[in-house]
């Protein structure tokens, strides 16, 4: 895997001196001249592509599938590159759609010891990667090989996989991939016969060749944006996919918390969403017609926002059989906060219940936070809408309650609870053992409604939760029977007055593979901050998860027990043991403010 790593190097050179970087960067002035691939230019999108060499006349098996493994990334001309590696039959029946498997560097190929025709067998299925029905292409699995065929095996360690509408899963530590692929020689030449659909590629190919795309959902009572992400190539046909995708609809997880503008059965009218000068053109079927004026409002949110985060995207003109869709005027946008809310870090300061601005601690009630920590008050949460502040009292009690009045118990367990986290709608959240649970602000001395769990059981003890800030999703942290956390997100299915009713099925789940998860938070409306202990190390350390994407690792934080986070990564926030405020100071952290239980408002 040298080759590839030092192919990368030189193209890394290549994209620096023709300026496609954004950053600086300086260039070597040792080292060995390397050969690499060649490069071509996308004119619609001013990426510079790689473009994979085909097969060399008496290649090996194993160059040969190193040769397509290579070429995989490449989704040009319907992976034109990569057939060329299989045999004919192969190459009409291959899917690369179907899935796309991350490894976290390009898999090993294993050769059997002795070729025998009994090394081909079925092919395992990557992880995360549904089981084809039986009779289904991509069901077929090689029998018994004849004439000179040879089963080889693709092995390495997974890092995620995603499926044909571009939905990621992040895989566990240990997940590994373990495919076979059988060869034949056609015309003389070594050629891949049977492969499973789908591809295989390295972290490093997805990372030059996959971005996250977001699609643009809105909350039931059309007030806001709710973004699902998805991962598609980045190229011409960018633009298509989101469309159709977008039209498509969201998730099973997330469909019974949202909504969108596009009446059922609505299409693109042309194969295609091309861009010119800035613009995208969606031509939609006739069903775009049968809507309501708020409901076009809303569909033109949606592309809008979708389509205009994609590199060249500026506008986005719709029509309808040639004719431009029109709707009320003003976009919706994902605004989380009531306009004129609070939106300052909440904490129990060393004289009460106090916001922090980043500079001071304003101190907004009383008692101090040494009679506030002597009666076990503990994590405090507001609404991002404003309202009424609830906390912990004691760990078995949930509070409620109004600035200058006295705190309403809403739940007294007999289990320890949840820490409460208050949606835009009115409602305290919280859980007793595998209960979720939720508390009118309005009326909170009539205790809690009982939030039904997800389908089939899939809630262990919930050990955290939060809501998202457009109320839509909640972030999960259930204890597994065996003892494991999981950390996911899931949709919120309310009724038309606001009330939560149910959880819908469990959506990503968030750094797989944690020994401990502390606590965690929404980081805007696309990422989540927990605070993990990870197997193996002393301290525990905030990770950025993105909502169906990839995590990212923050510095260690010795005696971390409470993170918070806003809207952007400077608000992150963690909460110390002793009492201290800690954020980000380069690769350390630095104290800011005495406080506790830090908790932006949501």
């Amino acid at each position: 895997m040298r080759g590839g790593r030092a192919r990368l190097a030189a193209a890394v050179v290549l994209l620096l001196v023709a300026g496609a970087g954004a950053g600086c960067g300086r260039l070597p002035s040792s080292g060995p001249v390397v050969s690499g691939p060649r490069l071509a230019d996308d004119p619609s999108f001013g990426l510079i592509q790689f473009v994979p060499e085909g097969p060399v006349a008496g290649a090996s098996p194993t160059d040969v599938v190193a040769g397509f493994l290579r070429a995989s990334s490449s989704s040009r001309d319907d992976h034109a590159v990569a057939r060329s590696f299989l045999t004919a039959q192969a190459a009409a029946r291959w899917r690369p759609e179907t899935s796309t498997t991350i490894c976290q560097r390009m898999p090993s190929i294993v050769l059997p010891a002795d070729p025998d025709p009994a090394h081909a067998g079925a092919v395992p299925s990557p992880p995360g990667v549904a089981v084809p029905e039986p009779g289904a292409p991509e069901a077929v699995v090689p029998g018994p090989a004849v004439g000179g065929a040879l089963s080889v095996t693709l092995q390495g360690p997974v890092v995620a996989t995603i499926d044909a509408q571009g939905r990621r899963a992040e895989q566990p530590p240990g997940a590994r991939l373990s495919q076979r692929l059988l060869l034949l020689r056609e015309r003389g030449e070594w050629r891949i016969d049977w492969l499973p659909d789908g591809v295989v590629i390295s972290a490093a190919d997805a990372s030059r060749t996959l971005r996250p795309f977001t699609l643009a959902f809105a909350t039931p009572d059309g007030s806001r944006l709710v973004p699902e992400v998805r991962w598609f190539a980045y190229g011409p046909n960018t633009a298509t996919r989101i469309v159709r995708e977008l039209l498509h609809g969201p998730s099973p997880w997330l469909a019974p918390a949202v909504t969108s503008g596009a009446p059922p059965g609505t299409q693109l009218r042309l194969r295609s969403v091309p861009v010119a000068d800035g613009v995208a053109s969606v031509d939609l079927s006739d069903a775009a017609l049968v809507t309501t004026p708020q409901e076009r409002r809303l569909l033109l949110s949606q592309l809008h926002t979708s389509l205009t985060g994609v590199r060249g995207i500026g506008s986005v003109r719709v029509t309808v059989n040639g004719v431009e869709l029109t709707g009320p005027q003003g976009r919706l946008r994902a605004e989380p906060r009531a306009p004129g809310s609070d939106g300052r870090l909440l904490v129990l300061g060393p004289e009460g219940l106090a916001r922090y601005d980043g500079a001071r601690l304003d101190t907004v009630q009383g008692p101090d936070g040494a009679a506030l920590e002597a009666r076990g008050v503990t994590h405090p949460a507001v609404s991002p809408a404003g309202g009424p502040y609830a906390m912990l009292a004691g760990g078995r009690r949930l509070l409620v309650q109004r600035p200058g009045n006295a705190p309403i118990v809403a739940v007294d367990g007999e289990d320890d609870l949840a820490p409460p986290s208050a949606d835009r709608h009115g409602w305290v959240w919280t859980a007793s053992g595998s209960t979720v649970l939720a508390v009118p602000t309005a009326a909170p001395a009539g205790g809690p409604v009982e939030v039904q769990g997800p389908p089939g059981g899939e809630t262990g003890r919930v050990l955290q939760l939060r809501v998202s800030r457009d109320g839509s999703r909640v972030l999960l942290v259930t204890e597994q029977a065996e003892g494991a956390p999981v950390a996911a997100v899931h949709g919120v299915d309310r009724d038309v007055s606001g009330r939560p009713v149910r959880l819908t099925a469990r959506g990503p789940v968030l750094a797989p593979g944690a020994a401990e998860v502390l606590d965690l938070s929404w980081l805007g409306e696309e990422h989540a901050v927990l605070l993990v202990r990870r197997p193996g190390e002393a301290s525990p350390r905030p990770v950025i998860a993105q909502i169906g994407g990839p995590v990212r690792l923050l510095p260690q934080v010795p005696g971390g027990v409470s993170v918070a986070a806003g809207d952007t990564e400077r608000e992150v926030v963690v909460g110390t043991a002793n009492g201290r405020l800690l954020v980000r100071s380069g690769a350390d952290w630095m104290v800011v403010a005495a406080g506790r239980h830090p908790a932006y408002p949501g």
